[in-house]
């Protein structure tokens, strides 16, 4: 019953799992049994109390009982921040990674039942040691501060311990486990996957650097090129490169982070959102490199991702509360020169994401968790009121159409690439149920809940992309495991408490 599922973790008892979902919790028996839904929410935290945290976005932090049962809010999102994640429970309060608007990254104490909160240090992934310290991340360094968990203050300066850290756990009995080096899961190889599932590298000489957890490649119209984002020098950067074997031509060279780059109808110019994670505008830039960037729309709201439909008359938008914010999304549409500001399509208390039209530009496709977990509707388009069909029967993800418009491929609740054969020449779509046509490789990158992939226009293979394992990267560095034995003693000499 964990199929999909991340984000694990053990209950103070060690008898159960909590993990993440399609955006949603769920507690599984170590020992086997029945899942239980939760709710709608992302990396769990188990507190001694009986209680599971998880982070929902722009409401905040939520505590929901780990039997089951309604949640409720402890901690409301507040000023600038993006995201609360209650990272270790204590009797004083909670350790507390607050992101804000810029992207930094932030420790506060949290105290759970008055929702008040309290800045300690700049930093990520807070953890608390037996032995009175705090240990947290910054800049890649492992750092430890003295701390009182009653009082949830900081009793002395941070010491770095250890650089080029990418992660951290501590056990109780006082034993450290750490990552360094470079993750392998930052380097990516494009490939071609088959109806069957079979995988063949794209272009086996190259490979290249996602960055963050964002799938963001796309296919011409023709499919002989494809459009992505790379980090170069630090910076998310836009690409252009011709399939299989072809060369390669940087897009944009700006300081800002570029993202979702889609194709013009005619393949012609590239659509792609830039700027802050709570700033994004629309953009776009002619595919051969000539002239410069085109601001497009500087929306009062942040845009996460925009495309034209087919006759270029709209230009659909999906809006992003910012900062790796995964609640509040919203589907938008505008037509240029006639509206002034974006029109909601799909906007409420939910979430919608993924909007995908038809190539007739007749229907859209898209994501959305109004009951609990993301599945995969497709509304007539612009009267997105007018009806409503329902794609996907077990989960569902990143929809894309194929370009006859004959089907609907999407990745559904348990990792699987499905299809389901629709037909939208009458009046109301006609959709045929689902069928699995295999599940993902394990090395292919799954991403965000956006489609991980794109469809060729032959309809027969899938564009996507594989973490490289070690026996085919020569020029990789790999992370390394570090355990420490009697890590709490090096703590109370190297860090007086």
């Amino acid at each position: 019953g964990t199929e999909g599922g991340d984000q694990p973790t053990l209950s103070p008892d060690a008898r159960e799992v909590a993990f993440h979902r399609g955006n949603a919790i769920f507690v599984v028996p170590v020992d086997g049994g029945p899942v239980r839904d939760l709710g709608p929410g992302q990396w769990p935290t188990w507190g001694t109390d009986g209680s599971i945290y998880v982070n929902l976005g722009a409401v905040g932090s939520v505590r929901y009982p780990a039997v089951g049962g309604p949640a409720d809010t402890v901690l409301a999102l507040q000023d600038d921040h993006q995201n609360y994640y209650v990272w270790d429970v204590l009797p004083g309060g909670a350790l507390t990674l607050v992101t804000t608007g810029d992207g930094t990254f932030e420790v506060w104490a949290a105290y759970l039942e008055t929702g008040e909160m309290r800045f300690l240090v700049e930093g990520e992934d807070p953890l608390y040691v037996e032995t009175g310290h705090l240990l947290f991340r910054f800049e890649g360094s492992l750092m430890a501060a003295p701390f009182d968990p009653r009082s949830m203050e900081l009793r002395g300066p941070a010491v770095s311990l250890a650089s080029d850290v990418t992660a951290q756990a501590i056990s109780r009995d006082g034993r450290l486990l750490y990552s360094t080096g470079t993750s392998a899961t930052t380097l990516r190889q494009l490939v071609w996957v088959d109806r069957s599932g079979s995988v063949t590298p794209v272009d086996s000489s190259w490979t290249f650097v996602q960055g963050d957890i964002n799938t963001s490649w796309r296919l011409s119209p023709d499919g002989g090129r494809v459009a992505l984002r790379e980090m170069v020098d630090g910076v998310y950067d836009l690409w252009v490169k011709q399939l299989d074997e072809g060369p390669r031509s940087r897009l944009t060279f700006d300081e800002r982070a570029d993202y979702f780059p889609m194709w013009s109808p005619d393949g012609e110019s590239v659509t792609f959102v830039s700027g802050s994670p709570t700033g994004l505008d629309v953009w776009t830039r002619r595919a051969d490199g000539t002239g410069e960037p085109e601001l497009l729309l500087d929306a009062e709201e942040s845009i996460a991702l925009a495309y034209w439909s087919p006759d270029r008359e709209w230009m659909i938008l999906r809006t992003t509360t910012g900062a790796g914010n995964v609640f509040g999304r919203d589907i938008k549409a505008l037509r240029p020169g006639v509206d002034s500001v974006p029109q909601p399509l799909l906007v409420g208390e939910f979430d919608e994401m993924d909007p995908a039209l038809s190539p007739d530009g007749r229907w859209l496709a898209y994501a959305s968790n109004e009951t609990g977990s993301f599945e995969v509707y497709v509304r007539p388009f612009p009267d997105v009121q007018a009806g409503r069909w329902q794609i996907s029967t077990d989960g569902g993800h990143g929809p894309v159409w194929s370009r006859d418009g004959d089907e609907i491929f999407f990745r559904d609740g348990n990792s699987n690439m499905a299809a389901a054969a629709v037909d939208g020449s009458g009046p109301a779509l006609r959709v045929a149920s689902p069928r699995v046509l295999f599940p993902f490789p394990d090395d292919v990158v799954t991403g965000s809940l956006s489609a991980p992939f794109d469809v060729h226009p032959d309809g027969r293979r899938f564009l996507m992309a594989r973490a490289l394992r070690a026996e085919s990267d020569e020029g990789a560095t790999f992370p390394d495991f570090v355990l420490v034995q009697n890590f709490d003693q090096e703590l109370r000499t190297r860090v007086p408490n």
